[in-house]
């Protein structure tokens, strides 16, 4: 982060209460873009835009999962502030959305919850 225009996008992009409750679940543990749309209950577009805001910002990074993207929040940071931030998003409060949302980011699982979605975006098509 080398100018303001980038600071000023990656404050931007953690103005967000939904993309902070993203980082609140990548904390719990990386997520893929089905994973993160079954706890936020959000649809497939708004969620990746979401992600890829997040990912424009340097603050979270995509790894290559086998069938999926898998993110997480970036392990070597370009903005040293973000070491900073996600350590207060660790020692937040807790409100009843962010202990309902780690708590699904806990039990949610791609293998699951993905192939229903490809199942049945397949089924609709009237492929088999």
């Amino acid at each position: 982060m080398g100018n303001m225009t980038d600071l000023v996008f990656f404050f931007k992009a953690l103005a967000d209460p939904t993309r902070l409750r993203i980082l609140r679940m990548l904390l719990i543990k990386p997520l893929c873009v089905c994973e993160v749309m079954h706890v936020l209950n959000m649809a497939q577009s708004t969620t990746s835009k979401h992600l890829q805001i997040l990912l424009k910002a340097d603050i979270v990074e995509a790894l290559p999962g086998g069938t999926w993207t898998i993110y997480r929040i970036v392990k070597d940071p370009k903005h040293p502030l973000l070491v900073s931030i996600v350590n207060a998003l660790r020692n937040t409060i807790n409100t009843k959305e962010s202990e309902k949302d780690a708590a699904l980011a806990r039990k949610v699982d791609r293998n699951r919850i993905c192939l229903q979605k490809m199942k049945r975006r397949h089924l609709k098509r009237g492929v088999s």
